[in-house]
């Protein structure tokens, strides 16, 4: 009996939004045909729920499992799934606002497509980071910059503009001022060492290499740039990047970013690890709380910041071909 496929998607996730479900629905049916079982629509906070009751009803029979919606929302599936100790092969659609583990992975942009591809994929695995015993699969961000732009994100979905458009014009601020953070970075090989930089990213070593897409576009060009980098760390570690004054080296990295190598610019320093524990300079500011961003997506935790490369990989459906 061919395989069914179950489909559980983000109804905040941006092409939802934009199409609207039953167009979404519909592409869906076209793609899966006969193999589609069933489609179900969650809202973001109940997403973990709807996973979890998925792998406790169908742990034995001939369904597969099928994430639509952007990094944010395969994380929160990964997280679900590491945590019950499943070994099912996660499918994605691409259906948010950024789609950087789907691309990694070969699928299409397109998700009809991507659903037409997943008939006709293979299981592979690919690396976990931890960050204060968070999950991520392909960055977390630790600096301001980056937090307030997806707030600034939300603020916009959530319909408020003015709200969005006051943090996006307070960050570009920041950035053109070079508005910096240092901290204190240790790791066995390297401890005690101060960084600074107005972008701070911790990646995992992601085997770019899977996906035949490329970059296209800025904003894919900028996340395509972590996982293709000379930089990205090899197996059983994590890199941390400190991106230091970008208004300053503007034309440099922007020519990485045009090559899709832009952590490989001098400015950007690197330290890479079995783990990369953050604290402020201030000793005393241990165990206050911070935001961070994990996969595109906002959490609070506090400070010392222990990331680490996870003893589990994650299992993901890719495309035979491309």
């Amino acid at each position: 009996m061919p395989t069914q496929f179950d489909v559980i998607v983000n109804r905040q996730a941006g092409t939802v939004l934009r199409m609207g479900t039953s167009a979404v629905s519909q592409g869906l049916q076209t793609a899966f045909q006969e193999q589609l079982n069933d489609i179900v629509y969650a809202d973001a906070p109940n997403l973990q729920q709807a996973v979890s009751r998925w792998l406790k009803d169908n742990a034995n029979t001939n369904s597969q499992l099928v994430i639509g919606g952007g990094d944010g929302t395969i994380l929160t599936a990964t997280s679900e799934i590491i945590n019950y100790d499943s070994e099912v092969a996660l499918g994605i659609l691409p259906l948010g606002t950024t789609n950087q583990s789907s691309f990694n992975l070969g699928f299409s942009k397109d998700f009809i497509e991507a659903a037409k591809q997943l008939r006709k994929s293979h299981a592979v695995r690919l690396p976990v980071g931890r960050i204060n015993g968070s999950y991520f699969l392909l960055a977390a961000s630790l600096d301001t910059n980056t937090t307030e732009t997806f707030h600034a994100r939300e603020a916009l979905r959530r319909g408020e503009f003015l709200t969005a458009l006051e943090k996006v014009l307070l960050t570009s601020l920041d950035v053109l001022t070079s508005r910096e953070q240092t901290l204190s970075v240790s790791t066995p090989k390297t401890p005690n060492t101060q960084c600074t930089g107005s972008f701070i990213l911790a990646v995992t070593p992601q085997p770019a290499h899977l996906g035949a897409n490329r970059a296209e576009g800025l904003k894919r060009r900028l996340l395509h740039g972590i996982t293709t980098s000379r930089k990205v760390p090899e197996a059983g570690a994590i890199s941390l990047h400190f991106c230091k004054n970008l208004v300053g080296n503007a034309i440099g990295i922007t020519d990485h970013l045009l090559r899709g190598r832009w952590l490989d610019h001098p400015s950007v320093t690197t330290l890479s690890d079995s783990e990369v524990v953050v604290s402020p300079l201030n000793s005393t500011a241990d165990n206050q709380q911070t935001e961070i961003s994990v996969d595109g997506e906002v959490k609070k935790t506090t400070y010392p910041i222990r990331i680490s490369h996870h003893e589990r990989t994650a299992k993901f459906l890719a495309p035979d071909c491309n």
